[in-house]
């Protein structure tokens, strides 16, 4: 059973050994360790100074970490967080490497999921991306799939 309390429609959930978790089209992030009682944050409205509003699109549960991921309102850019337990969310930049140079992630992102078999995160992009994105904030790839 879902919290009563939130106001958005629900987007995306996932679950891990910690815990089940959610997020909104309101901006909101909710979990819970056994299903009855649920913790509720407005994402936007909690990190305000901060960072600036995102959008959501997805979450994923890791064995040890939860990402959400979503677009900055104002500029449209790709964005990233990570928690450890949901309580305090961390900006995940997107860049990476190629060659000697670092590029910004430019596709947005449509989902997310977690692989657990190589403890990273796998955006899955407009325009045929796949963005990983391990525990080293410097080892981020992108791969282009094409829009077959």
């Amino acid at each position: 059973m879902l919290p009563d309390r939130i106001k958005g429609e629900v987007i995306d959930t996932t679950s891990n050994d910690y815990a089940t978790f959610g997020v909104t089209d309101k901006g909101e992030i909710f979990w819970s360790r056994d299903g009855k009682d649920w913790t509720v944050i407005d994402f936007n409205e909690a990190y305000r100074g901060y960072y600036e509003p995102v959008r959501f699109v997805g979450i994923a549960a890791g064995t040890a970490s939860v990402a959400v991921v979503g677009i900055y309102e104002k500029t449209g850019a790709p964005a990233m967080f990570v928690s450890s337990r949901g309580n305090v969310w961390t900006e995940r930049r997107l860049n990476y490497f190629q060659g000697e140079e670092m590029f910004d992630l430019g596709e947005a992102p449509l989902a997310v999921r977690a692989d657990l078999e190589r403890d990273e995160f796998v955006l899955t992009c407009t325009d045929g991306v796949l963005f990983f994105v391990p525990p080293c904030s410097h080892c981020n790839r992108l791969e282009y799939h094409g829009n077959d």
